[in-house]
């Protein structure tokens, strides 16, 4: 079943870098970036809404680059995401609503490959219920679960990314941005060809070796 623009940004204040405030009856949207052109992307996915005008700050957190900002009136969209539990929310999501998660909060090791998906507010069961969705989407090979553990004594869990998925869903993450005009998140998708031999040993902590013998990854259809 097909979202609208705002059932799929709800989703995402709900799961990834964006907040649904709860204030009585009213239920406001919030984002951020630093990216400005995928700012403006989320935003216009609001339009219906009349989301407020983008507000531009220095964010003192993040080597002092500029911050941007826009938030979103209280919606039914809103009010609905915010009454799902985390796991009701990921059995919703589809390629796209992935991909928004990803340029959210994951990142890609460029060396080898793999991605990670930092889900800071998901307990174990949540987490292993989004290894199983992105299974499910991407059925190439399945992710891990892993611990990220601070200095401080915190620990947070992220979801490790295999090579050969990882790939397939940068196919999806770089349409997305070519389709909308996003140039900011590129960097998330920086691809490589890798042999059918990286293919055989991955995850055995070999470094890729690049051949001539590739691996040719046809584009999925995004939000199928």
């Amino acid at each position: 079943m097909s979202k609208t623009d705002l059932e799929r940004l709800a989703l995402n204040a709900k799961l990834g870098d964006g907040c649904i405030a709860k204030r009585k009856d009213s239920y406001g949207m919030s984002f951020s970036s630093v990216s400005l052109d995928y700012l403006s992307y989320k935003r216009s996915m609001a339009k219906v809404a009349r989301p407020a005008s983008l507000r531009t700050q220095v964010n003192g957190g993040y080597s002092r680059k500029y911050i941007h900002r826009f938030s979103v009136r209280s919606t039914i969209e809103a009010k609905e995401a915010y009454a799902l539990s985390n796991s009701e929310a990921i059995q919703r999501l589809d390629k796209v609503d992935l991909c928004l998660w990803m340029f959210d909060d994951g990142s890609l090791h460029k060396q080898h490959g793999t991605m990670h998906l930092y889900s800071n507010m998901l307990n174990e069961v949540e987490s292993k219920v989004l290894i199983a969705k992105i299974f499910e989407l991407y059925p190439v090979e399945k992710g891990r679960l892993s611990v990220d553990r601070k200095k401080d004594g915190r620990s947070f869990f992220y979801i490790y990314i295999p090579r050969v998925t990882a790939e397939v869903i940068q196919v999806d993450m770089l349409a997305l941005l070519t389709e909308n005009n996003i140039d900011a998140m590129q960097y998330k998708t920086v691809r490589r060809k890798y042999t059918l031999n990286d293919h055989r040993t991955a995850n055995s902590g070999r470094r890729p070796k690049v051949g001539p013998a590739t691996i040719l990854l046809e584009p999925s259809r995004v939000g199928e």
